[in-house]
This record gives C-alpha cells, structure tokens and sequence, in this order.
C-alpha cells in the first residue's frame, strides 16, 4: 500500500515539475508555453503571453530584430 501511495505520489510530482523550456538570449516562449521561437519571428512589439494566469505583457522586439524590447538589434 506505502508502494503504490509512493508511485502516486511521484507520478504527480513528476507532471508538476514538468515546467516550461528555458530559451536562449535571442528567443522568447512560445504562444503555446512549450516551444521557445526567436522574438524576431514575431510581427509584434509585444504580445501578452497566455502561460501563467495572469501573466503581464512580455515585450520582444519587432520583426527583423532581436534582443529586448529596450535593447532590439538587428537579427
């Protein structure tokens, strides 16, 4: 019975621990939460990222650029 409470337990633990994917400098999440894209792929300044509830505004730069919106260069 402690066995089966254990695996249960690990089982859970495992799908929460399962997070999203770390981008690289020049790449932002994904709309949808699983993939990281270059923020120069996207044709808006900002996009309101739907991840984690209530999650603010993430800003990436404009198409042809990358970096941080304050900091945007060309790709």
């Amino acid at each position: 019975m402690f066995l089966a409470i254990f695996f249960v337990v690990l089982i859970v633990f495992h799908a929460n621990s399962v997070e999203q994917p770390k981008c690289g400098e020049s790449e932002e999440l994904g709309p949808d939460c699983n993939s990281c894209s270059r923020s120069c792929d996207g044709g808006l300044a900002c996009t309101r990222m739907a991840c984690p509830p209530g999650s603010p505004k993430k800003c990436v730069c404009k198409v042809g650029f990358q970096g941080s919106a304050e900091n945007c260069v060309s790709c």
